[in-house]
């Protein structure tokens, strides 16, 4: 299963790395001819600084997921799985609430002469490339890692397409039907995991 998913997302994730790479570049050069100072200065700082807030963050849920493994040591596994499902569900949570901060804040500090897209574009840079940067740290045996990385690509790739074309409910809707989806599949294959561990 794991190796079905890596392979299946590995497919289809070379357009949204490319997208990753030069998507942030483009929107920090044309953000500096439009002289976009405020979303350059917090977009550098954002970038520098997200990783240590995110990881941060992230803290609650590697604790519950502790906990859960303790159990699942124990007789009592399957009282483990719960503690798996939250712990993915709170890094979700975690990442919508980033990626709202991100992109309310992108499209309510453009110059009015400022094309829409562009801060779509910053935002997309400034939310996904921290969690891109931690999740390559953790290598790619982290299939959850992984799985929330390209998921929040997707999602963040449609808001900023969608919203770049004037489709807010749709690109709300999209961001997050993916981002329920990537939980369905964490927890999936958290349970197929201790599954497999008790065998």
């Amino acid at each position: 299963m794991k190796k079905l998913l890596e392979n299946l997302i590995g497919l289809i994730s070379l357009p949204i790395m490319i997208i990753n790479t030069f998507g942030g570049i483009i929107a920090f050069v044309w953000l500096i001819i439009l002289s976009e100072w405020n979303l350059i200065i917090t977009g550098i700082v954002g970038l520098f600084a997200s990783a240590f807030i995110l990881g941060f963050a992230f803290l609650p849920a590697l604790a519950i997921q502790g906990i859960g493994w303790l159990i699942f040591k124990s007789k009592a596994k399957f009282l483990s799985y719960p503690f798996f499902i939250i712990a993915a569900l709170l890094n979700i949570l975690i990442l919508i609430l980033w990626s709202v901060l991100v992109y309310a804040y992108a499209l309510e500090n453009i110059q009015s002469s400022t094309p829409q897209v562009v801060a779509l574009l910053w935002a997309y840079g400034v939310t996904v490339g921290p969690v891109q940067w931690m999740a390559s740290k953790e290598g790619p045996a982290q299939i959850g890692s992984f799985i929330l990385t390209f998921f929040l690509s997707l999602g963040c790739l449609s808001l900023t397409l969608l919203k770049s074309l004037g489709f807010d409910y749709y690109a709300n809707v999209t961001y997050i039907s993916l981002m329920s989806f990537a939980f369905i599949i964490m927890s999936i294959i958290n349970i197929i995991g201790m599954f497999e561990k008790k065998n």
